[in-house]
């Protein structure tokens, strides 16, 4: 049997969202390995189609490094110990940083998929959805494409839009969480609904008094009893919380390790969270999700991969703002969507099972959908925007790229203002003719190689990953060309030649579509 052992070194939520990578081998026939960090284990146990998991200490690696490298490197040893011998076929690195990669190499010399290392330390990408990846993990923008999908094609594995599935917690955990919630439930209480008030940053997240006058509403309006969940750092916003509170809440925040936090999720009819891994978790146990993606957070790549969730965003000219910049507006986003907003939408749903947004109430609604077995969005608000139709776009003309296929012209017309057409359409026509000048000098090169014709070769290179990069709309091809250009042996002119065409291909199809569209 082969084995696929694949390594993910990163934070809660992208671990569980490497599932359907592990799902996609498995049906295979593949003996699956999950190389995660140390932390982290409890939830990779949870994951299906998963038939090991080895658990990577990486600060005690990082330690012993500074004080004792050969106990670093007799751990390390012991960590890959027998999976890099034998029957593994190749190894899958979801991981872009130097040190995933390097654990990567270790596995396996040769053949990794992903993220990798030459036999010199330089980095390699098996793919171009590789190079996408890492392009769209340091330029944080609007990324397309849901991140599951972008991982699984990392793998070299067909999107399927299986979501992220979870095992069942072992019955004397789920016990014990029935049992928790049964002691602290109110009188009356017809069930539980789960609130994550904590993000990855304050920006992120919606106000705990927001929480707590919609976890009031709920329980006032159908006895769902809130129940806090989230990590020991946040206990902070649970006394908020409780101090601000007047209906009944069971608090779980700080007391459940990830298996038993899975226990909790699967007792509830529904979660309300800001953009965290508490919401992918409750995504690959089939819990309905209401998810707040406020100030740089948004839905099209982080979303909970899961249909018929609702994803809100605040209708804001500047949402989502870039990583980079500092907010000229006191971070009003945050209070932008208004709990009395999302109860309702709550009374809807569970009435219905059917999610709708009004217009002009402060918020923009989406619910997820599969198409062509990648996770979408579906606007239940108006969404004639630049940002959304560029969205659009992209997904039509990247996707094809990403995969090597011709270039089908896209059939939907999706209106740009004329500031934004007259943007891109700048942009493209330099690169268009960066590109031809740099397929001159390639062939010039290699005819009559020379000091300054090298210089000049190298100067059109950087000028058009320059070109790219200063768009705020195609920013993300300067570093994609970047990365796949520097991915080309040094040998092989034809192998640039024929990368150089692909993106005059890509560059000359966005063109036309742009100059065909008109402002709505």
């Amino acid at each position: 049997m082969r084995t696929t052992i694949v390594i993910n070194l990163t934070r809660f939520g992208d671990l569980i969202q490497t599932q359907p990578v592990l799902g996609g081998y498995k049906r295979q026939g593949d003996r699956t390995v999950l190389v995660c960090l140390e932390q982290f284990a409890k939830a990779a146990e949870l994951l299906m189609d998963v038939d090991r998991v080895v658990a990577l200490p990486g600060a005690r690696l990082l330690a012993d490094i500074d004080s004792r490298w050969t106990a670093a490197l007799q751990t390390l040893c012991a960590v890959v110990g027998d999976e890099s011998h034998g029957t593994t076929a190749h190894v899958v690195n979801l991981t872009p940083s130097l040190s995933s990669r390097l654990l990567g190499h270790l596995y396996a010399p040769s053949g990794q998929l992903g993220f990798g290392l030459d036999d010199h330390g330089f980095g390699l990408y098996s793919s171009p959805w590789a190079n996408y990846l890492q392009a769209a993990s340091r330029l944080r923008g609007c990324s397309p494409f849901n991140l599951v999908d972008v991982m699984v094609r990392v793998a070299h594995l067909p999107c399927m839009g299986d979501r992220p599935r979870l095992k069942e917690p072992q019955p004397e955990i789920l016990a014990w969480c029935v049992d928790r919630l049964q002691e602290h439930a109110p009188r009356g209480c017809r069930g539980f609904v789960a609130l994550q008030l904590g993000a990855s940053q304050d920006t992120r997240r919606w106000p705990v008094a927001y929480f707590a006058r919609l976890g009031s509403h709920i329980w006032n309006r159908h006895r769902l009893c809130p129940v806090l969940v989230g990590a020991p750092n946040e206990k902070s916003l649970s006394e908020r919380y409780a101090a601000m509170n007047r209906a009944p809440v069971v608090d779980m925040v700080g007391q459940t390790d990830l298996a038993q936090l899975a226990g909790v999720l699967g007792q509830t009819k529904l979660l309300v969270t800001n953009d965290t891994g508490t919401m992918h978790m409750a995504a690959g146990l089939a819990v309905p999700i209401v998810a707040l993606f406020l100030a740089t957070a948004q839905p099209w790549d982080t979303g909970p991969y899961q249909e018929n969730c609702l994803c809100l965003e605040p209708d804001m000219d500047c949402h989502p703002c870039s990583f980079s910049s500092s907010c000229e507006r006191d971070h009003a986003c945050r209070k932008a969507i208004k709990p009395s907003l999302v109860g309702e939408l709550v009374d809807d749903f569970l009435a219905t099972g059917i999610w709708s947004v009004p217009a002009h109430r402060g918020a923009r609604g989406w619910k997820t959908v599969l198409h062509d077995n990648m996770m979408d969005l579906v606007a239940l608000t108006e969404d004639r925007q630049d940002r959304i139709a560029w969205v659009r776009i992209q997904q039509w003309y990247y996707r094809q790229f990403l995969d090597g296929k011709p270039l089908a012209p896209f059939a939907h017309v999706y209106p740009l203002s004329t500031e934004a057409r007259d943007e891109i359409a700048g942009t493209l026509n330099r690169a268009r003719g960066l590109l031809h000048l740099f397929r001159e000098q390639i062939l010039l090169v290699r005819r009559m190689p020379s000091p300054a014709m090298n210089r000049k070769f190298m100067l059109t290179w950087q000028r058009i990953q320059t070109n790219f990069e200063q768009s705020p709309w195609l920013g993300i091809l300067g570093l994609l060309w970047t990365y796949q250009t520097q991915d080309v042996s040094a040998e092989s002119m034809e192998e640039l030649l024929a990368l150089l065409a692909r993106y005059d291909r890509l560059v000359g199809s966005l063109g036309e579509y742009v100059a065909a569209s008109k402002t709505a």
